[in-house]
């Protein structure tokens, strides 16, 4: 989710400007290593909140826009509860700033730090229904990690969730009527704004809100 800008006027719609989500973020990493090496805060989130039927691949498709999520357990016996682990306690304190109170669903998820160390998986051939050991999943090895190459643009790009989408790789004859068919089955933007990037076709698509987003 990243924040766009139509202009005066349409403040919900508008966040602070790159350079002021840029200090933000590079406050959370400084404050994250000034703990040192004995205090670091956990790599592992609490989520709770969730729609009943949430699944580990949809927590992570959200979480990991934040950073390189790993695993993710759901409770079995609270199923609107999980836990997610990042690669290191910086990516999870990124996530939890931007996503504590985010919408989901109906409502809006609580996110705070995890008093575990480490998500326990289920053992290969351990007895459990096949509905049990769907809900942890291991995700270290997913191609769709943002934050493989250190120093890359993603890590510019992190920003709150926002009713605004930036829309990339757009072909060239793409034009509003196109565009609006295309999110038809989900919901109709309120405003688009095309504009070009280097020779590549972008747009800014705000919806009505940032779970319809």
């Amino acid at each position: 989710f990243q924040g766009g800008d139509f202009g005066q006027g349409h403040a919900e719609s508008s966040f602070p400007p790159p350079g002021g989500r840029k200090d933000q973020n590079i406050a959370a990493r400084d404050d994250h290593s000034k703990m040192g090496a004995k205090k670091r805060e956990s790599s592992i989130l609490i989520a709770s909140g969730f729609p009943l039927d949430v699944t580990p691949y949809k927590i992570f498709r959200l979480f990991s826009l934040y950073g390189n999520v790993t695993r993710i357990k759901i409770m079995f016996k609270k199923r609107d509860t999980a836990l997610i682990q990042f690669m290191d306690g910086y990516q999870a304190k990124l996530a939890k700033l931007y996503l504590n109170g985010c919408m989901f669903g109906d409502g809006a998820i609580k996110v705070n730090t995890s008093k575990s160390n480490f998500i326990i998986m289920p053992k290969k051939g351990a007895k459990m229904d096949s509905e049990e050991r769907m809900l942890a999943q291991d995700f270290s090895r997913s191609k769709e990690h943002r934050y493989k190459i250190a120093g890359s643009r993603n890590f510019q790009n992190i920003a709150p969730p926002s009713k605004v989408l930036h829309l990339s790789n757009l072909p060239k004859e793409i034009d509003e009527v196109k565009l609006q068919g295309v999110f038809s089955t989900v919901s109709n933007f309120e405003k688009i704004k095309f504009f070009d990037v280097g020779g590549k076709t972008m747009a800014h698509a705000e919806f009505d809100s940032i779970s319809t987003a």
